[in-house]
């Protein structure tokens, strides 16, 4: 039986921590208790070198309920001549530390949300590397109900996984968004039955776990990162990247990473051979791996706007052409079904644009994949998020 008295719950299954919020007649929202408890527990967890992966959930039928407005830190005084509780200093000194302590986690961190997640809750799972959900569950950015914007990072996650206008409707009108669009949409990795969702949880933390690489230093981050790793929320630096090999190797059933690297090259040389876009805007593949690309593309007067600058729609083309490489690197005949688009800056005449597109998450068919537009000084042009999906078929014929 739960403790209803301990704010969070902690159970060890060999290098895999959960923690489960334990507040269930509130929906499991936070007061300063479960604030100080998870913070607490995150710091424990990242100062043993026994954990390698970190669960987060929660009891009964909610996951997080978001902030608990009858705590005292937030509930108004009704005294006469009583001072305005201070939002701002409550988000500084609670949910910024702890988004902060997730982003800067040595470990990945996995987020199982059960239930309902609403507002700092929604954004405590969005903050985790992968998000699994039931398929009862919901997500809320509740913030705009009660006049706020998303706090706990969820004005910086939310753009960056489902593009500015899902992001914006999400923010702007409040409303629910289900498990199942969620992760249509991009938000969650992944919706499964309700039944299956702690089996299913516990099973990826040990895959996770299993991984071979060390632990980052806790709140280490590189300072500036190189123009070929776009920095993506809550990536493990240094687990993560030397498991990224291993995780693209196995996407090619029963063969080699070797032979894998090798299959993407004859994939990038064939699909080059017809491709007349690729010719006619003079655009080179600088380097293909299994589930990345790189394409360049030097700007010529021809490509200006109005403006001077790159017309954005050949960016998009060039982020369309690194996109296409690398979902058909691994092999299997693959279209993009959508992406989102930020543009953030200008390509200048005589510049050499490069486009780099890495895979985030692949399933048997759907895929979804960043990919960064930047210029010669590394600047960031524009950034997308693609969407793939697998057709049946090889583009070339494995030897």
């Amino acid at each position: 039986m739960a403790d209803d008295a301990t704010p969070l719950l902690s159970r060890r299954d060999g290098a895999v921590l959960t923690l489960t919020l334990n507040r269930p007649q509130a929906l499991n929202s936070f007061d300063g208790a479960l604030h100080d408890a998870l913070i607490g527990a995150l710091k424990a967890a990242a100062g043993d070198a026994g954990v390698r992966c970190v669960v987060i959930t929660g009891a009964g039928r909610g996951f997080c309920a978001g902030q608990d407005l009858s705590d005292p830190a937030i509930a108004p005084d009704l005294t006469p001549g009583a001072a305005p509780k201070d939002i701002g200093k409550l988000i500084e000194e609670r949910y910024k530390p702890l988004a902060l302590a997730i982003h800067h986690f040595p470990v990945p961190v996995i987020a199982a949300v059960n239930g309902v997640a609403a507002g700092a809750g929604a954004n405590l799972a969005l903050n985790c590397d992968i998000v699994l959900a039931a398929k009862s569950a919901s997500f809320i950015q509740a913030f705009s109900k009660i006049g706020l914007i998303p706090d706990c990072g969820g004005s910086w996650l939310l753009p960056r996984l489902v593009g500015r206008a899902n992001a914006m409707a999400l923010a702007l009108l409040g409303e629910k968004c289900s498990a199942e669009e969620a992760q249509r949409i991009g938000l969650i990795w992944r919706c499964v039955a309700d039944d299956a969702l702690a089996t299913e949880t516990l099973a990826l933390a040990a895959r996770l776990a299993a991984l071979p690489g060390g632990r980052t230093e806790p709140g280490s981050r590189p300072a500036a990162p190189a123009r070929h790793e776009p920095r993506l929320p809550g990536r493990r630096v240094g687990l993560l990247r030397q498991a990224r090999a291993r995780v693209q190797g196995s996407l090619m059933k029963d063969a080699s990473y070797d032979h894998a690297q090798r299959l993407a090259e004859r994939v990038r040389d064939t699909m080059l051979a017809t491709d007349r876009v690729a010719q006619t805007l003079g655009m080179q593949v600088s380097a293909i791996s299994p589930g990345h690309a790189s394409v360049t593309m030097v700007v010529r007067e021809d490509m200006l706007n109005g403006f001077g600058s790159c017309h954005g729609g050949l960016l998009a083309t060039l982020a369309d052409m690194a996109f296409a490489y690398a979902c058909n690197s691994y092999n299997e005949m693959t279209v993009a079904s959508g992406f989102d688009v930020d543009l953030l800056g200008p390509g200048k005449l005589g510049e050499t644009l490069t486009a780099d597109a890495r895979v985030v998450s692949q399933g048997a068919r759907m895929g979804v994949y960043d990919i960064t537009v930047t210029s010669p000084s590394g600047e960031r042009i524009a950034v997308f998020r693609g969407r793939s999906y697998r057709l049946k078929g090889k583009q070339v014929v494995p030897t």
